[in-house]
């Protein structure tokens, strides 16, 4: 199945091996694998948004890196797309960032699957009862 995705060359597929990289401590294979996809505008914000939390969270912090990254998230995040600020609330919400992943969610004006989707899962790791109720 993982040769499918990559067959495709699927960003999002590649986001998420990314996060697991990091989450099985791999903070170097995690950020050469987003470097990749860094460019990839559908999903770019997000990107930018998790290479800068790899980066803080590796041994030898890039002060430069982090600081280019700082700006072009600014930059990118007034582009950024549905898809890439709802990709980027998950990613803040399974790393334990839940006002940004929050903060994100509540930006994004169109009601869609993909945004209940994003808050369902805010919700249940923040341990609140679900807004379900008021989108259904």
């Amino acid at each position: 199945m993982i040769q499918e995705f990559q067959k495709y060359n699927d960003p999002f597929f590649a986001f998420w091996k990314a996060f697991g990289y990091y989450k099985e401590a791999s903070i170097a294979e995690a950020i050469s694998e987003l470097s990749g996809i860094q460019m990839r505008r559908e999903i770019q914000y997000a990107t930018l948004i998790a290479l800068e939390h790899f980066h803080q969270e590796s041994r030898a912090i890039d002060r430069e890196s982090l600081k280019q990254l700082k700006d072009e998230i600014y930059e990118s995040r007034r582009l950024a797309n549905t898809k890439s600020k709802l990709l980027a609330a998950s990613f803040y919400t399974f790393t334990g960032q839940f006002g940004k992943a929050d903060d994100e969610i509540s930006e994004i004006r169109e009601e869609t699957a993909d945004k209940l989707v994003a808050k369902g899962w805010l919700d249940y790791y923040i341990g609140t009862e679900s807004s379900l109720v008021s989108f259904v």
